[in-house]
């Protein structure tokens, strides 16, 4: 077995210092916001742009020379209705992405800094891509945070030793 300094056990989970403490926050927060915004969707849904189209399809197949607008109009709403399904699943898929990095950060596992590494890292190309399409305070702001999380997981990556089937340390 591995000793550390003075011949302790290394902790069984990194010491959660102020600075992990406010990233595991953030991302089960932003996982929070994210999940609430997928289920108020899904059950609060309101459609009116569908429902519009499909009022103005009805009302124009009548008409043979707008049947083609009619039949292009329906398709229009079934879009909507597939796109609007998809936004609410990838509200909750994120959510739940965010939620889990959180949780498995705070438990200590020696791959969550990886797997938070990962998925934040993965959004930095495409921040740096809005940025140079157009400046914007918030998406610097978001990038700066972004990139400091994933360096700060990088360089402390080390002080995660919890393995899966580990008991949870009593804090």
């Amino acid at each position: 077995m591995r000793r550390g300094p003075k011949g302790r056990r290394p902790a069984a989970h990194p010491e959660r210092g102020a600075v992990l403490v406010v990233i595991i926050v953030l991302k089960v927060l932003k996982g929070a916001l994210f999940l609430a915004a997928g289920v108020a969707l899904a059950v609060f849904r309101r459609d009116p742009s569908s429902r519009w189209l499909l009022h103005v399809a009805e009302r124009a197949d009548g008409d043979p020379r707008l049947r083609l607008t009619a039949r292009v109009l329906r398709e229009m709403s079934h879009g909507f209705e597939l796109h609007f399904s998809a936004i609410v699943a990838a509200c909750v898929i994120a959510g739940l992405a965010l939620c889990s990095e959180g949780v498995f950060l705070w438990l200590g596992y020696a791959w969550a800094p990886w797997v938070t590494i990962v998925l934040t890292g993965v959004w930095v190309p495409v921040e740096v891509w809005e940025l140079f399409r157009g400046f914007s305070l918030r998406t610097f702001v978001l990038m700066v945070v972004n990139v400091a999380i994933v360096v700060y997981l990088f360089l402390h990556r080390k002080d995660f030793h919890r393995r899966v089937g580990e008991e949870t340390p009593r804090d």
